[in-house]
């Protein structure tokens, strides 16, 4: 067996070749942890879970982690078994949850010895994991943080394109929600600028495009927590950087913003806001509303970070009063089309039927809008029986409603069995209808052509 952490690696690979200990075989360990009159059920499974993990596929077992004489000879012995002076294979038994990187990295830092099994598999990961907030927090004490074993598991892990691994692409939010979305267990952590570290990311995310992609469009190239973050190397993005994350697959978009006039504008207020408190110190109302803004990145002051949703007209401002007259009226100067007498006498009744009965509700603003929106969605003339149950869009309204994005102003997500409600960024958020400060303001001028 290889003397793993005096960085030799011949101790093992000498005993298989000399078939002391063939590959997944009876050893001391199997033979004393699966006799049920020594140990209950669960470690006889834990066997199990090795032979049948990634692991167990290469031939690997117990004595290869936790060292030891694998020899049957001596499975009735455990100091034998279990000797730490055993000079081929040291035993080392179960490490603190300082010691698991290196445990771990031992073998999977190990060119030589990695390339037995894969030549092509990465061997930086401990030194990646240094770097990340898990081991910069380890390193300084904190036993709380994630290690190998957190995110992979213990003795049944899998390969990462195992659909049952907790790092597979469907699973790595649910392995990261484990410490992440428990408010007790993050209790005391905190953002870089001071903030209780949010637990709220898996519901935000769950609500998002990208997962709608990954678990409804079975699309396991769409973003879950590593591929913004990372994983050994776990960070969140800066400000400054969010827009190269997000550009790694809307490079479009990243490109088209950095041509625009906005860029500009994103870059300047950094400047202003290094020494301000905040936007009121510069602005009046819209802008000095504004909260908690303390620098503008490219993408995320319009489009927010987990709970990423389409973008829907509803972001533009100002809006017509009903969402009706998208269709139905000629907006933002568009040129009305005639239609038939009977069709607009009858558009007008339902509609004034609908907003009546809004407001006995006592709906107004942005919330008479978004009922609408869902009346819309549910009129008989608009919809037809579905395949299975219920109603849904005709072809010709569904194509309508994708093409102009017609959405709700908020949005809704569950965090531990409890509805949040989040309002989409409009550009009225900070774009005023009278110019501040600039006197050639165009913000919200554009909006409302747009």
């Amino acid at each position: 067996m290889r003397q793993r952490l005096a960085g030799t690696s011949v101790g093992i690979l000498l005993l298989l070749l000399a078939g002391t200990v063939p590959a997944q075989e009876e050893t001391s360990c199997t033979s004393c942890h699966g006799d049920p009159d020594w140990f209950d059920q669960e470690s006889a499974s834990m066997i199990d879970l090795v032979r049948e993990g990634a692991h167990g596929e290469a031939g690997l077992s117990c004595h290869d982690c936790h060292g030891g004489n694998p020899s049957l000879e001596v499975a009735e012995d455990p100091e034998a078994a279990m000797d730490e002076g055993y000079e081929p294979n040291p035993y080392q038994g179960v490490p603190d949850a300082p010691g698991v990187p290196e445990f771990c990295g031992s073998c999977h830092s190990d060119a030589e010895y990695m390339k037995r099994f894969r030549p092509d598999i990465r061997i930086d990961q401990v030194r990646e994991y240094r770097t990340s907030h898990h081991g910069r927090a380890l390193a300084a004490g904190d036993t709380k943080v994630a290690t190998c074993v957190d995110c992979h598991g213990v003795h049944g892990i899998l390969g990462p394109d195992s659909p049952e691994s907790p790092v597979y692409p469907t699973e790595i939010a649910e392995t990261c929600r484990s410490c992440h979305g428990d408010p007790e267990y993050m209790e005391g952590y905190q953002t870089p600028d001071g903030r209780p570290l949010p637990t709220d990311q898996y519901g935000a995310w769950r609500r998002s495009v990208h997962a709608e992609g990954l678990f409804e469009d079975g699309d396991l190239s769409a973003p879950t927590c590593n591929d913004c973050h990372g994983n050994h190397g776990a960070t969140p993005p800066g400000v400054d950087s969010i827009t190269f994350v997000c550009g790694q697959c809307h490079g479009r978009e990243a490109g088209l913003f950095r041509e625009s006039t906005k860029a500009g504008g994103f870059q300047e207020h950094n400047e202003f806001l290094q020494a301000a408190e905040g936007c009121a110190d510069c602005h009046g109302d819209p802008q000095a509303s504004v909260t908690g803004m303390t620098h503008f990145s490219e993408c995320s002051p319009c489009h927010g970070n987990h709970a990423i949703v389409e973008p829907a007209v509803t972001m533009l401002s100002p809006l017509p009063e009903i969402p009706c007259a998208f269709c139905h009226e000629p907006v933002g100067g568009a040129v009305p089309v005639p239609e038939p007498e009977e069709v607009e006498r009858h558009y007008e009744e339902v509609k004034e039927g609908l907003v009546d009965a809004a407001r006995e509700e006592g709906l107004e603003g942005t919330a008479l809008f978004d009922h609408l929106v869902e009346k819309a969605r549910n009129l008989e003339f608009h919809t037809r029986p579905g395949e299975e149950e219920g109603r849904v869009l005709r072809p010709e309204f569904e194509r309508l409603y994708e093409k102009f994005r017609l959405g709700k102003t908020h949005f809704t997500y569950e965090v531990r069995d409890k509805e949040r409600r989040r309002d989409v960024v409009r550009c009225e958020d900070c774009h005023g209808p009278e110019p501040d400060m600039v006197e050639d303001a165009v913000g919200y001028e554009t909006s409302e052509r747009m």
